[in-house]
């Protein structure tokens, strides 16, 4: 993926990675770690890279909202693939080329049923996470990209170094609008 705006190339592992740890930091999720290289998930499922992040619930947030802030979260990946792809993709092509980010999203839509959240309720949380999900690689694009690149030099950025990334590009962005 090339960054126009730069020149730089940017790995597309990079770019899905940065753009779950976007999507992990704009969600309120703690203990970001992401990287760079081979290895197999915790869902048995061989990957180029990979991020790890904790969550909590927020005092009176439902437990469908803490699933709904994880599933934007697992969304953001292919969000990005999707976006990088062009319009006449869907979420179902690309989630069915990213197997990891599916066993995700499946095992948090299992868990949306487990707590009651079912029918046309499910499938509008479902939908609005992946609409949440391509709103934000949209908006945050910038973001994603400085994140990835600095994923691609380090080889993996622990929880400081992507808020610190996020923090310098958000200030970037309002000295400069």
């Amino acid at each position: 993926m090339t960054n126009d705006d730069t020149n730089l190339e940017v790995d597309s592992s990079a770019l899905h990675e940065a753009a779950h740890a976007v999507a992990a930091f704009e969600n309120a999720m703690t203990f970001i770690s992401l990287r760079l290289k081979p290895s197999i998930s915790t869902r048995k499922i061989p990957t180029n890279a990979d991020i790890s992040y904790s969550w909590f619930v927020h005092e009176g947030e439902s437990c469908s909202n803490v699933l709904e802030r994880r599933l934007i979260v697992a969304l953001a990946g292919p969000a990005w693939e999707k976006f990088s792809l062009g319009t006449s993709v869907t979420c179902r092509t690309v989630l069915n080329r990213e197997k990891d980010d599916r066993i995700a999203a499946v095992s948090l839509i299992r868990e949306l049923y487990r707590h009651g959240v079912r029918g046309n309720e499910r499938k509008a949380c479902v939908q609005g996470a992946w609409k949440a999900a391509q709103d934000l690689v949209s908006r945050r694009n910038a973001a994603i990209i400085t994140v990835a690149y600095q994923l691609e030099i380090e080889g993996e950025l622990d929880d400081s170094q992507v808020r610190l990334l996020l923090s310098e590009e958000v200030g970037t962005a309002e000295t400069q609008g």
